[in-house]
């Protein structure tokens, strides 16, 4: 039995909106004899892993009243963790990631940070930072194909705008779409270029006050370091001589990490 034949029971008392509960279902899965899950965590029923044991099995009965008990569980808790009370897809949304990856886990996340500080698009955004678990052979972290695509629609149902007292969702859907937007336009990018044009205006500028200040500051940094100074001296180098090639070739380290992610489809 798998959970593209079957739902949970709708009529039980949901604690969340039934989309939430169809998502978490179907990225569950249903299984009525206890499991090994990809990470090697026994698993039963819709997605339980707690006091499973080898060879248990339940009924579909069972497996949908602990969901349905479970959830109310995580609600609460999850509205609790809450400082700025979420809508229902955002609470929804939540819910079905901290069931999977944990209340205490969910407690620390950056996207349960960003949602309390109000910022939703950053929070949505950092549903896909759990998108990896550990190979109990190798040991490594993998990235799953399955924990992607949860937590894509996860963010979806977080994101979903909830329709005002007439029906009406506020948020339209533009047909025309502008296309791709360039790398040089992303944030992180344009942020790396300007850090690495300041640092080469000291570093061409022989005179000025900019660079004499510049040179003052790092040198009252690297006081501290009798040995720096002793390689600086050696070599008859200022400090910011050092530190602005440094810095050049950070930005441009940081230019070439936003094109390899720009590849693999990041903003």
């Amino acid at each position: 039995m798998t959970s593209e034949q079957v739902l949970p029971d709708p009529s039980l008392p949901w604690p969340i909106e039934w989309a939430g509960v169809v998502l978490i279902a179907m990225r569950e899965g249903l299984r009525l004899v206890a499991y090994p899950c990809e990470a090697g965590v026994l698993t039963l029923g819709w997605g339980e892993t707690e006091g499973i044991h080898e060879g248990m099995a339940w009924s579909k009965e069972q497996a949908d009243a602990k969901l349905c008990e479970q959830l109310t569980a995580y609600t609460t808790a999850t509205k609790a963790m809450c400082t700025r009370a979420p809508n229902v897809n955002q609470l929804a949304g939540l819910v079905s990631c901290d069931y999977n990856i944990g209340l205490e886990a969910m407690r620390g996340s950056t996207m349960l940070k960003q949602h309390n500080l109000g910022n939703f698009d950053n929070a949505a955004r950092a549903f896909g930072l759990w998108n990896e678990y550990r190979d109990p052979k190798t040991k490594q972290l993998v990235v799953s194909p399955g924990l992607t695509l949860r937590r894509a629609q996860e963010k979806a149902l977080y994101l979903t705008p909830i329709p005002d007292e007439t029906g009406a969702i506020s948020q339209d859907t533009p047909q025309a779409v502008a296309p791709e937007s360039s790398l040089a336009r992303s944030p992180i990018n344009v942020s790396s270029i300007t850090a690495g044009v300041a640092a080469a205006v000291p570093l061409l500028s022989n005179l000025g006050d900019q660079a004499d200040k510049a040179n003052t500051a790092v040198t009252q940094i690297t006081t501290a370091t009798q040995g720096v100074k002793g390689l600086l001296a050696e070599f008859d180098l200022t400090p910011v001589e050092v530190f602005c090639p440094i810095a050049i070739i950070a930005a441009g380290v940081a230019c070439w990490w936003r094109w390899k992610q720009r590849s693999s489809g990041f903003a």
